[in-house]
């Protein structure tokens, strides 16, 4: 597993990988030892099952939701990663969870909403660095959500057809998204520390020293 590790200065050993998994492979390990470990995977995988049907039908109905479950549920894929120590599950739930909360922000605000869905949206690189590619979606709806685009809807207007009815709106969900935004830092600044610790730069990952980057 000598791919695994990288050596960035004299007797400087860490993990190539980012800390997200890891932490639920400890976690576990307190709770039931290495048979808790076993469990996370497969765990994972009926969260992001139940998140993405829940999901679906937020976009399609309960039926297509359905159908898409078992659709999801009898991919070899995700069959295989949902029974392996490996963090593709573990990224599979977090991210399905975080795209089911930044939908439901969508449709009724709240700060606590928009909140919670950057907490759980900014943890997923923390799984895998891929999953950083979450923000577009989530500044896409952070800008529909501001401009009152709804799911499912078109651009809401005051009765009146006035412009300054929209604006504390708009106002109040630009808060909102700034409290998004701050719910995912509280995951992405210690990632980055560790980033400068470990690699010696905030943006820099294991993967730059093995030219993956």
């Amino acid at each position: 597993h000598d791919h695994m590790w990288v050596e960035w200065s004299r007797n400087d050993v860490y993990a190539k990988y980012p800390p997200g998994y890891p932490l639920f492979l400890a976690l576990a390990w307190l709770l039931g030892g290495d048979r808790g470990i076993v469990w996370v995977s497969p765990l994972c995988g009926t969260i992001g099952l139940l998140a993405a049907y829940f999901l679906m039908r937020k976009m399609a109905g309960p039926w297509m939701a359905l159908v898409g479950l078992v659709g999801l549920a009898i991919n070899p894929m995700l069959a295989l990663y949902g029974g392996y120590v490996l963090s593709h599950a573990a990224s599979f739930a977090v991210v399905s969870v975080g795209m089911l909360l930044l939908w439901n922000w969508w449709e009724k605000g709240g700060l606590w909403r928009a909140a919670l869905a950057g907490l759980v949206l900014g943890y997923a690189p923390l799984v895998r660095y891929t999953d950083a590619l979450i923000a577009i979606p989530a500044a896409a709806v952070a800008l529909m959500r501001i401009l009152g685009v709804r799911p499912g809807a078109c651009e809401e207007v005051s009765p009146a057809g006035s412009a300054p009815a929209a604006s504390p709106r708009a106002c109040r969900a630009a808060g909102e998204a700034a409290a998004m935004a701050g719910g995912a830092l509280l995951c992405l600044v210690p990632l980055m520390a560790h980033h400068l610790r470990a690699f010696g730069h905030p943006l820099r990952t294991g993967y730059w020293f093995c030219g993956e980057q």
